[in-house]
């Protein structure tokens, strides 16, 4: 039982070890397969890694070879960089030494022009004292002159007196010396200037000066110095009286006739002057009234001595009415436009006789104002001995029909910088020449270029708004052609080239040219340029001229430096017409068109023309007319400025981009922030 039980035990462990060792052949099997495969896996790794210690083995030679190569090149860049090092030390030296030469010679340059300067300062102030010297010679040589006026007032006096004995007639001295009526007191003692300021009372005196009333005419009697007497100054008087006085046969007085031909359109249109002498020659040669009665008789006459008046007296006073006509169609022929005026000239010449030279005179003003004329504003400078239609020698200058100077387009290729500056400056005086001399007198009188419509400004000083106009133009085109340039050293050599042509103007006394081209340098869009200035004020000579033309136009001391510098310059000459301006506006803002008074019965108000502010704006405007005088420019100088003159055509449409201030500035601040 036991064996059973033993052998039944014997059998189950005998199956435990056979299905053991069947899982161990089993494992065996499969411990050989992976042995196989992973002898496999040994072989193709043992292969690849040969295959990839050979590559290595290759990119290390070739590495090896390379890293030579880089060591050699290497070690020629540092014999290359020490050469360069030995010729860099070399160069400074060279340098340093080139650089004390310059600083010796800048230094012995700068010396040499502190020394010029100081030279310069000295001649000024010998020119000053000279100056000094010169003026206290004109003073004496002023006070002579009066004296000997004085003298002539005298001799006059006495020459007249004598004719009054001899002829028998009582003609009155050059202004009246007697106290006047008790009817002329009334009026003068209720006079007083509009505006509140009284008038001066006869007897009362400020100054040295005392009012006398005639008539319709008021006289300021002014001391002479050194006691050298009076003279007698027509202050004021109504329309009527003063055209009696200016035709009178009493007396002649030149310097009264000269102011009143000369401001006359302020106060009254040429139409009701030629009305005004139509019926002082027709009252004279009537025969009616007394020899001294005028268009004023209902008043008080100038002079009042013979009851009949004389054919001597007659005479006089036609001559006198027809000097004026002659003078007035000599100085103001372009009056004569509008048909009315025509006609009332006619009458007069009518009235006068057409066989007098006066009618000839008339009817050549009266046919040139008839011709038909161009829409268009043209120039006609007068360039040397050519004809002004040759277009060789004359700049074309066109206007639209607002008669605004139109500049054409600028040539292709043209520059400024190519230009000869002395060429550009005499194109340049030309066309300022011609618009300033074209101002007339009329244009001068009541503001009209400060009027606020631009029509209507143009419409009362044509001329004047043209030059303004021009002159804008030259500035915006000066400044604009600086700010074009985008380098530096462009705008520098552009600054230095207006300077030199600013110093052109100068050197052909265009002092309108020299505010336009000053103007826009010291503009603020070019002033503050510090990187374009800073070479230009280490070239001394430059730089000494520019601030001598800034002191020449400063407006300190109401523009003293300009106003001696012109007094100095001869003929022909361009002043700057803005000073002639403020001139003129001084006198409007300081002196009323009109005195106001009232007549004997102290009832009716009476208007009397302030002819003391007429004598101011006639001395302006003289020196306005003392200095149209043209330019006579050689033809051959000419000949070579074509291109110029057809550049400067370009001038508007060059700087249309910039005509006010705050474009200019933008483009300012993108050059230097």
């Amino acid at each position: 039982m036991d064996d059973r039980h033993e052998l039944g035990h014997l059998r189950s462990r005998l199956q435990s070890l056979t299905q053991q060792n069947e899982t161990i052949l089993r494992e065996k099997t499969e411990l050989q397969k992976e042995r196989s495969k992973l002898q496999q896996d040994l072989d193709e790794f043992s292969t690849k890694t040969l295959n990839l210690l050979s590559q290595v083995l290759q990119e290390r030679v070739l590495f090896d070879s390379k890293l030579s190569s880089l060591k050699n090149a290497l070690d020629q860049k540092d014999h290359h960089i020490q050469e360069l090092n030995q010729k860099i030390d070399h160069l400074t030296d060279d340098y340093e030494q080139e650089k004390e030469l310059l600083y010796q010679n800048v230094k012995i340059k700068f010396l040499s022009m502190k020394a010029e300067q100081a030279e310069l300062l000295q001649r000024s102030e010998r020119n000053r004292s000279i100056e000094q010297t010169l003026r206290e010679d004109i003073k004496k040589k002023d006070d002579e002159l009066e004296d000997l006026r004085v003298e002539v007032t005298q001799l006059r006096n006495k020459i007249s007196a004598i004719v009054r004995e001899s002829t028998n007639l009582s003609l009155p001295p050059p202004k009246p010396t007697r106290p006047p009526s008790s009817n002329s007191l009334t009026l003068l003692e209720s006079f007083s200037e509009s505006g509140g300021r009284g008038g001066s009372h006869i007897g009362s005196s400020s100054g040295g000066q005392e009012e006398i009333l005639e008539g319709q005419v008021l006289f300021v009697k002014t001391n002479l110095p050194k006691g050298g007497g009076c003279v007698y100054l027509v202050k004021g008087g109504t329309l009527v009286g003063l055209v009696d006085h200016l035709t009178g046969d009493s007396y002649h007085d030149p310097e009264f006739e000269a102011v009143f031909l000369l401001t006359y359109q302020s106060f009254v249109p040429t139409f009701d002057l030629l009305e005004l002498l139509l019926k002082r020659f027709s009252f004279v040669s009537s025969g009616n009234g007394n020899r001294n009665q005028g268009l004023a008789s209902s008043t008080s006459s100038l002079s009042s001595s013979s009851s009949e008046e004389t054919s001597k007296s007659v005479d006089i006073v036609k001559l006198r009415v027809q000097n004026i006509l002659k003078r007035v169609l000599t100085l103001h022929s372009s009056d004569f436009d509008d048909e009315t005026t025509k006609r009332k000239l006619m009458d007069l010449i009518n009235a006068i006789g057409l066989k007098s030279k006066l009618a000839g005179l008339a009817a050549r003003v009266l046919n040139s104002s008839s011709q038909p004329k161009n829409s268009q504003f043209s120039t006609s400078v007068r360039l040397g001995s050519s004809s002004p239609n040759n277009k060789n020698n004359t700049p074309n200058v066109t206007a639209d029909n607002n008669n605004n100077i139109i500049l054409g387009r600028p040539i292709e290729g043209s520059h400024f910088m190519n230009f000869n500056t002395k060429q550009l400056a005499r194109r340049l005086t030309a066309i300022e020449s011609d618009l300033y001399r074209r101002i007339l007198p009329r244009e001068c009188f009541q503001q009209p270029w400060n009027r606020k419509d631009p029509v209507d400004a143009e419409k009362g000083a044509p001329n004047i708004c043209r030059l303004l106009k021009h002159s804008l133009r030259v500035t915006n085109w000066a400044a604009s052609e600086i700010l074009n340039c985008s380098l530096p050293g462009q705008r520098v050599r552009s600054v230095k080239k207006f300077i030199k042509l600013a110093q052109r103007m100068l050197e052909l006394h265009n002092f309108q040219g020299l505010f336009e081209i000053m103007t826009a340098l010291l503009s603020p869009s070019i002033f503050r340029l510090k990187q374009t200035w800073a070479p230009i004020e280490l070239d001394l000579p430059v730089f000494v001229k520019y601030r001598e033309m800034v002191d020449l136009i400063s407006p300190a001391l109401n523009y003293v430096h300009y106003r001696t510098a012109l007094q100095h310059s001869r003929l022909p000459c361009v002043p700057y017409l803005g000073v002639f301006l403020v001139d003129l506006s001084l006198v409007e803002l300081t002196h009323n068109d009109f005195l106001t008074g009232k007549d004997e019965n102290n009832t009716n108000i009476v208007p009397f023309v302030n002819f003391d502010k007429r004598r101011h704006l006639a001395v302006v405007v003289r020196s306005m007319r003392l200095y149209q005088t043209p330019y006579y420019f050689p033809d051959q100088l000419l000949q070579k400025s074509q291109e110029i003159a057809t550049f400067l055509k370009g001038i508007e449409e060059l700087s249309y981009f910039v005509k006010d201030d705050s474009r200019l500035m933008s483009l300012s601040t993108q050059l230097e922030k």
